[in-house]
């Protein structure tokens, strides 16, 4: 068992934010914090990470959301997954609307 985080797990947020399945409430979604060595920078970094790329409860809810809106569920699917079925549809959609913008 591990814990997933990482840049995937930010643009999974970053996308299923944009189409308002997660953290509606969110007004935009944030940039990282800057690098940098010094403990202040360090404390935001972790903190970013935790709340913005890693794969939570929170995110397998706006998954799971997201598929049952799509027509994405099958039988035996775990919660949360993010397959190719998922990623794809995810990314028309987030692209259609940023060209719609």
């Amino acid at each position: 068992f591990s814990k997933v985080e990482g840049p995937d797990v930010l643009e999974l947020k970053r996308m299923l934010h944009a189409l308002g399945y997660w953290r509606q409430n969110l007004a935009a979604f944030p940039e990282p914090p800057a690098n940098g060595n010094t403990p202040e920078l360090q404390e935001q970094r972790r903190t970013y990470t935790r709340d913005y790329a890693t794969f939570d409860d929170e995110t397998v809810t706006a998954v799971d959301k997201y598929r049952a809106d799509h027509n994405l569920n099958y039988q035996g699917n775990a919660p949360g997954l993010v397959d190719e079925r998922l990623v794809d549809s995810l990314k028309a959609a987030y692209l259609a609307k940023r060209r719609a913008k």
